[in-house]
């Protein structure tokens, strides 16, 4: 189950400057005239949200970032025992989303489903969230195994990545702060941990908002980080 909240949307001016120089147009040329929203998100992937060391986590995210949006996937909980506490962060609508709809599986075959579907609508959207796949082995971290053995079917695995975003026409937004968000909790060299949360948008989305950025936070309560995602960084 997913969990979605929102508070209303801020508005902000274009940033005429950035979009001209991202399409060489003469700085004297405006713009035609409209109005883009600005959004802060918020996703999570947290792993079970019904105690009470979860909820200071998500309060203090949102008094420190502020987001208009919030997703929480993989809550393992009840809608129902979440509404009251997502409008006590001053969220004004609330709703959940079955997994079912967007999933990105640990099984290779539902993600090639996934994937299937994702290529007839992606160039229309930003997607962000948990890709359980990596883009270059670089975003994975592991000390058990055969290091020839994991490093050939690492390569293989991101090969198989790229070419999938490829497919759907889209763009990494690359990450500030800590890369390898996800950790398998496991201490010394038993752990592993990889980058399998990200941003990523088509051309149109980058144009629109050529400072959009990703701020990976912390890893705190789940075994992934919560992920910042800046529509336009202030």
């Amino acid at each position: 189950m997913h969990y979605i909240s929102m508070t209303p949307l801020k508005t902000m001016e274009e940033n005429h400057k950035a979009i001209m120089r991202y399409l060489g147009i003469d700085s004297q040329d405006p713009l035609p005239d409209q109005e883009i929203s600005s959004m802060d998100l918020l996703i999570w992937n947290c792993r079970g949200v019904g105690n009470k060391r979860f909820k200071r986590n998500p309060r203090k995210l949102v008094q420190i970032h502020k987001p208009e949006l919030m997703v929480l996937m993989e809550t393992k909980v009840e809608f129902k025992s979440m509404g009251m506490f997502f409008n006590g962060m001053g969220f004004i609508a609330s709703s959940y989303v079955d997994p079912i709809a967007v999933y990105a599986s640990p099984s290779r075959a539902k993600r090639d489903d996934l994937w299937d579907r994702l290529e007839a609508i992606a160039q229309h959207m930003l997607v962000a969230g948990n890709f359980n796949d990596f883009i270059t082995p670089n975003d994975k971290r592991s000390f058990h195994g055969s290091h020839q053995q994991t490093l050939s079917q690492d390569q293989r695995r991101s090969k198989k990545f790229n070419e999938r975003i490829n497919n759907c026409k889209l763009m990494d937004l690359g990450c500030i702060g800590p890369r390898l968000i996800w950790s398998n909790n496991r201490k010394c060299w038993a752990n592993t941990m990889v980058r399998f949360d990200r941003a990523m948008c088509n051309t149109e989305w980058r144009i629109t908002f050529p400072d959009g950025a990703v701020r990976n936070l912390l890893r705190t309560y789940s075994d992934h980080s919560p992920m910042m995602v800046f529509t336009q960084v202030e």
